[in-house]
């Protein structure tokens, strides 16, 4: 998953820059949720986002937009890490990336256990 937009519905502006993309990781994905590293302050006034990009399913590129509300800011060094509750997405494609996000760790976890020698 690749985020290459991000916008504060409050304000209606692009608060993410082009060279900022490659520094946006994202950390986890829940059933609707989404939590990344974004390299700004979004603790103020940035309640609600509009987030586009495209994600990867099977080989074939999907783009995505959906709306959330971010849950808990985190700031850190130069960065702030963002807990966002999706609002409005197309649960059908989120489903099916997350399931593949589980069975690509699944198969990093039984290879890591042959690995080990364990069975």
């Amino acid at each position: 998953m690749v985020i290459t937009s991000i916008k504060n519905l409050t304000t209606n502006r692009e608060i993410l820059k082009s060279s900022q993309i490659d520094f946006i990781k994202i950390l986890e994905y829940g059933k609707s949720s989404l939590v990344f590293v974004f390299p700004a302050d979004l603790q103020k006034g940035h309640s609600s986002l509009l987030i586009s990009g495209i994600m990867t399913i099977r080989g074939k590129k999907n783009g995505f937009e959906f709306t959330g509300k971010i849950e808990t800011s985190e700031r850190m060094d130069n960065a702030t890490r963002i807990q966002l509750n999706l609002v409005q997405y197309d649960r059908d494609l989120w489903r099916k990336f997350l399931r593949q996000a589980v069975s690509r760790q699944n198969k990093v976890d039984k290879l890591l256990r042959a690995l080990k020698g364990e069975v």
